[in-house]
């Protein structure tokens, strides 16, 4: 008598992680263009920084430090369409590169997330480079000490794996850099420290989005224990740096574009 085996198919946890993923990433970039399309930036961050080197320069809304304001100088002689031309440009380049590591299928959905995040003319996505070569280049820490300031908490993970040489270099430039700048120009810097006080942590618009918001300093200690804890993978300093954002908006996502360059810097 012929026996009949009944086989049970193994599910597919592979495709079925691959569809989620696929689903997660269009919800996310739906979302993002339609918070983007409400609320209409028209590159408002963008605008600050062109306007205030075209008068005092924290006189306004403008709160970088004098060593990141450099970053934003040719604005200085240029309008303001050429700027926000050539600032959308330098925005775009960067974001292609971050996201070239990412799968094909993946692209488009997070390419319409980060042309959100742009629309607004954060400088987050261009700040995301150095963060994305911090863990090869040490020294590209201090393009994040010197403008957003607090993601550089994520330096904690070098004392962690105790890159001393690494951290030396890191903080090496990011003091040299300051130094220079309080010698060259102190009433710059005092004019900066002013300016923090009188800035608000969130911006008004984004309070409706965020019911429960953990002040700075709360936020930069858990981004310092996830940099600390996940050392060894170098994509967790995208979420310690995103968490220690200062203003913790829809603006500065553009930040976690760094997560694919990090990603395949683990796998490689």
């Amino acid at each position: 008598m012929a026996t009949v085996v009944l086989s049970r198919s193994t599910p597919d946890w592979g495709y079925l992680r691959r569809l989620i993923t696929f689903a997660l990433a269009w919800i996310g970039a739906l979302v993002s263009v339609a918070v983007a399309v409400q609320d209409r930036p028209g590159l408002g961050d963008a605008h600050v920084y062109w306007a205030g080197w075209h008068g005092p320069l924290y006189a306004g809304g403008f709160v970088y430090p004098p060593v990141g304001a450099l970053l934003f100088a040719p604005a200085a002689v240029l309008s303001w369409p050429v700027f926000a031309a050539l600032w959308v440009a330098a925005l775009s380049v960067a974001g292609l590169w971050l996201l070239w590591p990412v799968p094909v299928r993946l692209r488009i959905p997070f390419g319409l997330a980060l042309a959100a995040a742009i629309s607004w003319g954060n400088a987050a996505t261009l700040l995301a480079v150095p963060l994305a070569l911090a863990p090869r280049w040490p020294a590209a820490w201090a393009a994040l000490a010197w403008t957003k300031v607090t993601p550089a908490v994520g330096m904690v993970a070098l004392a962690q794996q105790r890159r001393w040489r690494d951290l030396a270099v890191a903080l090496g430039v990011c003091s040299a850099l300051g130094i220079g700048v309080l010698v060259v120009a102190p009433s710059l810097v005092a004019a900066w420290a002013t300016q923090l006080q009188t800035h608000s942590e969130v911006p008004s618009y984004y309070l409706a989005i965020l019911p429960w918001r953990p002040s700075l300093p709360v936020r930069v200690v858990l981004a310092a224990v996830i940099a600390w804890k996940g050392a060894s993978r170098p994509w967790t300093l995208v979420v310690a740096a995103a968490l220690a954002t200062p203003d913790l908006s829809f603006a500065t996502y553009g930040i976690l574009a760094a997560a694919p360059r990090l990603m395949d810097s683990t796998r490689s």
